[in-house]
């Protein structure tokens, strides 16, 4: 039976061939430099620095560390020393929380989540998908874990001061739970050895939706350098931050060494030791006079036109409507975080750390009040008046900045304008004392 052979190539078969397959590879090659070349960089994505006095950079990163961060905007790269910052954030971030995740607080306030958690001789052993590798830490450190989204529904157990390890366990055939207070002994995969009451029972780990530890209460713990937040919903309080190339290298003030992808950093508050509100401080004095005297008797009403923090006196958030710009652009109404309400007549009083350099405000009327508002802002520091103003609704919102260097005490007084107290509630939104 004969066989079927195939004749040899001719040589200019073989160079044809040759050429061929050189040409194919060449566009595979070309293909794969074109496709990495269009794939988004981590670093590409664009970010947003705001430094100590207010202004902001828009760039991509260029570097990371604890000292400064790099950034390239319009093909120039420069560095922005970290003790000038006051926040990094992601034009558009993801966010997530980590109410349904299994996770684990510790005692300096980082929250991350973790796929595993046991414990051996009062040191915690933890995965999470922040290393590869498993942690460990004395548990003493940690705060609390949460296994279970029961555990979440009610949080008070997450704050209170313990008077010893406890466990949150989910009731048979029920969405509640119960919190025992015992002594946590050795976690494993299936059970938690616990004593309660005298005696040292196994609890399977299925009915456990968390656990807290006692002294976790008792740590002192050194500031963060900064608060960095992920997309996960993740909290890392961190003491050093390294960029190796893509990840961040983030070590936290407990010492735990966490790999972050870049790309996965949606904001972080560097404002720690820099930046006080006045509406997260208690002021000296807090005064709202009516302009019609009230009765004695009318304790229900003398709260009316007291300051409101945070928000209007309607409730909601603050805002302050912006007119329209000589460019042409459309008047805008934003909305604030951070601030105060003010009626007339307020006086205001608060004592002013020696660290802070700067008052930093912006003052406007209510844009609900915008056809009547109109009051006479006055600002002081250690009795000497070094700003007052008229602020109406007829008027752009007024950016302020005072000079606070030395002085001990800061007092804000809104009082009546033109059209006495109608319309008279000013918004004072981001006032803030700056290093």
């Amino acid at each position: 039976m004969s066989r079927l052979r195939t004749p040899p190539n001719s040589p200019r078969q073989n160079q044809n061939m040759l050429q061929h397959f050189h040409f194919r590879l060449t566009l595979c090659c070309a293909i794969t430099v074109l496709t990495f070349s269009i794939a988004p960089k981590l670093s590409a994505d664009p970010v947003v620095l705001t430094t100590s006095d207010g202004s902001e950079v828009t760039g991509e990163f260029a570097g990371w560390t604890s000292s400064e961060i790099s950034l390239t905007t319009a093909g120039e790269t420069r560095s922005y020393p970290t003790k000038e910052l006051l926040e990094v954030r992601r034009h558009e971030a993801p966010s997530a929380d980590l109410q349904t995740t299994p996770m684990i607080e510790l005692v300096d306030g980082s929250r991350f989540a973790i796929s595993e958690f046991t414990l051996t001789d009062r040191v915690a052993t933890i995965r999470t998908p922040l290393d590869e590798n498993p942690l460990t830490i004395p548990a003493e450190q940690v705060r609390f874990v949460q296994f279970l989204p029961a555990a979440s529904q009610s949080q008070a157990w997450q704050r209170e001061v313990l008077t010893g390890d406890i466990l949150v366990i989910t009731k048979k055939d029920s969405a509640e739970t119960e919190t025992l207070s015992g002594v946590i002994n050795n976690i494993d995969t299936d059970k938690v050895e616990f004593t309660w009451e005298g005696d040292t029972i196994p609890v399977k780990r299925a009915k456990i939706a968390g656990l807290g530890f006692y002294q976790a209460g008792t740590q002192a713990v050194a500031e963060p350098m900064c608060w960095m937040a992920l997309a996960s919903g993740a909290k890392l309080a961190a003491s050093k931050i390294e960029q190796k190339n893509e990840e961040l290298q983030v070590t936290t003030t407990v010492g735990l060494d966490l790999r972050v992808p870049l790309a996965d950093v949606a904001s972080a508050d560097y404002s720690v030791g820099k930046l006080s509100y006045i509406s997260d401080m208690e002021p000296l004095v807090s005064k709202w006079t009516s302009l019609v005297e009230l009765p004695a008797t009318a304790e229900s009403i003398r709260n009316y036109g007291a300051p409101r923090r945070n928000i209007s006196f309607g409730g909601s958030p603050l805002t302050l409507l912006w007119p329209s710009d000589a460019a042409g652009g459309s008047e805008r109404l934003t909305t604030y975080n951070k601030g105060l309400a003010l009626r007339s007549r307020s006086e205001l009083e608060y004592r002013l750390p020696n660290s802070m350099r700067r008052f930093v405000a912006t003052a406007g009327i209510d844009p609900q009040m915008v056809s009547q508002g109109n009051v006479l802002l006055t600002i002081e520091t250690d009795g000497e008046v070094v700003f007052t103003e008229t602020i109406a609704g007829d008027l752009p919102p007024k950016e302020i900045d005072i000079d606070v260097t030395g002085k001990q005490r800061l007092k804000i007084a809104v009082d009546y304008g033109e059209n006495l107290d109608l319309g008279d509630l000013l918004h004072l939104v981001e006032a803030r004392l700056v290093k």
